[in-house]
Order: structure tokens, then sequence, then C-alpha cells
């Protein structure tokens, strides 16, 4: 079930989880993270189970759609296509909405097959190729 995040979930799993698509991630950086939720331009959905946090999709609204800063899924149920039905649920609730993301070579193919077109930014860090996903 794919529904808004809710402070009372089980904080330390979501914190697992936006720990999945940071870069580095340490205490400090999730901690501005969440604190940053409440921002009213920022959202983040989650998949729930029974007793687990599946994944989590973060948005951020921008003047030309919305981006999504950050989507990870819990380890045992990636490939499963939780990532995909949550980016799903985003169009759905914007459906005139372009959706972006930015991505490096770990998940551009998962952008790809949900239906994003890619454009390469070269390289922005060090060592480090960038894509531009939109759909």
């Amino acid at each position: 079930m794919i529904r808004e995040y809710d402070k009372s979930d089980d904080y330390y799993g979501i914190r697992d989880i936006v720990s999945l698509w940071m870069f580095e991630p340490d205490e400090e950086k999730i901690e501005k993270f969440m604190n940053g939720l409440n921002d009213s331009e920022t959202e983040m959905y989650v998949c729930s189970g029974i007793t687990l946090l599946k994944g989590a999709i973060a948005i951020c609204h921008r003047e030309d759609g919305i981006e999504i800063i950050g989507i990870g899924v819990h380890p045992i149920f990636q490939k499963n296509g939780i990532g995909r039905a949550m980016v799903d649920y985003v169009g759905d609730k914007y459906p005139d909405k372009k959706i972006t993301a930015q991505t490096d070579d770990d998940a551009v193919d998962f952008y790809r097959k949900t239906g994003f077109s890619v454009k390469s930014l070269d390289e922005m860090y060090t060592g480090v190729r960038r894509y531009l996903c939109v759909k």
C-alpha cells in the first residue's frame, strides 16, 4: 500500500530507506533531510507492509513540475515493482505535471525501464556521471 508518509511511521525504518538514496549517508545528512519534510513543497510517500516499510519516494514541487529527490526500496523487496509503483503513484497523483529526477549510473536503467527519457549531464562530480530523467 502506498500512502503519504506520517511522522508516526517507523522512524528508524524510514531513515534506513532514506539512506539508500543518499551519497555517503550519515546521521547528519539523514536528519537534515527528515527535517526538510516540514517544507510545504516537499512530500514523501511510503510503501508499507504489515510490519515494515518497503520503500519511499520523496518529491519536491518545482515551478516546472515534480522532482523526485529520492527513491529507495528496502533490499529484501527490490526487483518486485515497488519503485515503479511509487513513481506511478506520483504520476497518478499529479497527472498534468512533468516528473524529473537526477541520478547516476547505479539507477539510470531503473528510470529508463519506468518510462523516463534520459539525458547525460556528463560528469558533475569527480568520477560520477549524472543523468537527467524526464517523464
